[in-house]
């Protein structure tokens, strides 16, 4: 593991989620593909740093301050999809269990889901 957090690691997280969080609101498919990308490349570099320059000290403090972000973003894109499946209900489509289970792990169960047809 390395050493410690590469400089600017945490604030290039912090400018990830806000712009995810962005792309969200604004409803942008290609800016929050952008946005998930520069943060799981985030996330993977956070893995590979010591977790004992984190804890305790300002790291666990803005640490803490980027998960609420990313729970809050989280909590958006589930409020979306219920949205979007309640919409799609009305319009007489149904949509079956989510193709990944709340471990993240993929349902090898769920089959083909139709959204809309054409």
């Amino acid at each position: 593991m390395s050493p410690g957090p590469a400089p600017g690691l945490l604030d290039d997280l912090a400018a990830a989620l806000a712009a995810e969080r962005s792309a969200l609101l604004q409803r942008d498919a290609e800016a929050l593909r952008a946005a998930c990308a520069a943060k799981n490349e985030c996330l993977h570099r956070l893995v590979q740093v010591d977790d004992a320059h984190f804890v305790p000290g300002p790291h666990a403090e803005q640490l803490a301050a980027l998960a609420d972000l990313n729970r809050a973003n989280g909590e958006l894109i589930a409020r979306r999809r219920r949205d979007a499946e309640w919409a799609l209900s009305r319009l007489g489509r149904s949509v079956s269990a989510p193709a990944y289970q709340a471990s993240g792990t993929l349902d090898a169960t769920t089959g083909s889901r139709d959204l809309a047809l054409a």
